[in-house]
């Protein structure tokens, strides 16, 4: 009876004990998954850290293009234990003395930016941080020659020169400026029949003899620099915002009969309906859509409009100007810099942009990052800058006035080669042509009266 009884005891005994074993095998593994999803979790918090260092980094560059600095310790909105600091070195201007302390060379017009996410001490005594780096640029806001083409550039029975607004005279040689501008490195310059008084150059290092395709009857005069040469640099277009919300752009107007002027304002979409006139006051207006001016419409530019103090047209989707003119009067005037037409986007990628002008005359500027510009049987006096541009028995005359000159404007900072510690980079980037980029140093030497 006793043995017996000693029996059930050591086995009673042997069942807890293989019950504990398996409890604390359990308890540990828990506690092995809750580590690692804890970890999990505050590596999540750091990477949302770096990435809002990001988004201040563009924001306060877009506030200021010179913006530059290391801040510290930053608190995340939201989530202040969760910090980033933040490095940002700015070559836009050109005037940043490199190399970056970690040695990395800031490309003339870019900004380099550093980000690290990391928690405050009564989250975790672990040392987990995500890093990121990339580097960043706004492309070219001024205007230095009769047109750019990232992608390509087709002029047909056409001319391109230069001139002064402020006399109505022409740039004379060596330095006249009616020069074109290409990324693109294969049968990226088609010129038939063309006048080019000033230079032309394609992408990067590229064959001229198969960037550049001429036929018929052209020409090209050439300037200060080589009449034909490849770039060492790749032209870039803003990225330009719309001043504000689209939302606040929703009116659909018809302008018709009587001439109407306005103040900055935003619309849906404006037509210029036949031989009516708009005049606009100098500021900031937002076609969210389509602009639209038809037969002998006019846009004219109200008392005041000058190139630092200009209308400004941020475009949607497109403008149509059609038999009809747009700031026409070229000569002993404010001269294109005073209305600028910048295409921004509806939101949707890959979203086309378009500007045709169809037997029509205008001064203006216009610029677009994916805008295809096509001018037939028309003349502008000023300058156009987008991926694609094509005269057909068109003229455009560039404005030596605007020559290097900067105007600020909404523009979107493009990151490329976002990288996160050990990651691969991602190039966010696309300004036309096929060769990669070597800095922007080259390209717009010269000059002239």
């Amino acid at each position: 009876m006793q043995k017996r009884g000693l029996a059930a005891l050591a086995f009673v005994l042997l069942i807890g004990a293989v019950f504990f074993m398996m409890t604390a095998a359990v308890s540990t593994s828990v506690t092995q998954k809750q580590s690692v999803a804890s970890f999990g979790n505050l590596k999540q918090r750091c990477r949302y850290a770096a990435y809002t260092g990001l988004q201040e980094a563009l924001a306060r560059m877009t506030a200021d293009l010179n913006y530059t600095g290391v801040s510290l310790d930053n608190p995340v909105p939201g989530d202040p234990e969760a910090l980033f600091d933040l490095e940002v070195y700015n070559n836009y201007f050109g005037t940043f003395v490199n190399p970056a302390p970690d040695g990395v060379v800031v490309p003339n017009k870019e900004v380099y930016i550093k980000t690290k996410g990391h928690l405050a001490a009564s989250v975790t005594t672990r040392n987990i941080t995500v890093g990121m780096a990339t580097l960043g640029f706004v492309g070219e806001n001024h205007f230095n020659g009769a047109g750019v083409g990232t992608r390509g550039v087709t002029v047909i029975n056409s001319r391109t020169d230069s001139y002064r607004s402020s006399s109505g005279k022409p740039s004379k040689y060596p330095y006249e400026w009616g020069c074109l501008w290409t990324n693109g490195t294969k049968n990226a310059m088609i010129l038939n029949n063309a006048d080019i008084r000033g230079y032309v150059m394609t992408g990067p290092f590229s064959d001229l003899s198969q960037s550049i395709v001429k036929t018929g009857t052209t020409t090209i005069s050439g300037n200060s620099k080589a009449v034909e040469a490849a770039n060492t640099s790749i032209k870039r277009v803003p990225k330009y915002r719309p001043p504000f919300h689209p939302r606040d752009a929703v009116a659909v107007q018809a302008v018709n009969g009587s001439p109407l002027s306005f103040t900055p304002r935003g619309w849906r979409n404006l037509t210029i309906e036949n031989s009516a006139t708009v005049t606009l006051a100098p500021g900031d207006y937002y076609v969210s859509g389509k602009l639209t001016v038809r037969t002998n419409g006019k846009i004219v530019l109200a008392a005041g409009a000058t190139k630092t103090n200009p209308v400004t047209l941020y475009v949607g989707e497109g403008v149509e100007i059609a038999s009809a003119f747009v700031n026409d009067i070229p000569v002993k005037s404010a001269g294109p810099g005073a209305l600028r037409i910048l295409f921004v986007g509806n939101g949707r990628p890959g979203a086309p942009l378009a500007l045709t002008m169809t037997d029509s005359k205008g001064t203006f500027i216009a610029a677009g990052k994916g805008l295809e510009a096509n001018l037939t049987r028309s003349e502008l006096w000023g300058s156009i800058k987008g991926l694609e541009l094509r005269l057909v028995d068109s003229k455009v005359h560039y404005d030596k006035e605007i020559f290097k000159f900067f105007q600020p404007s909404y523009v979107a900072w493009t990151l490329q080669g976002l990288v996160e510690d050990d990651d691969l980079p991602i190039d966010e980037s696309d300004d036309g042509g096929d060769a990669g980029d070597a800095g922007d140093a080259g390209g717009d030497a010269g000059g002239g009266s």
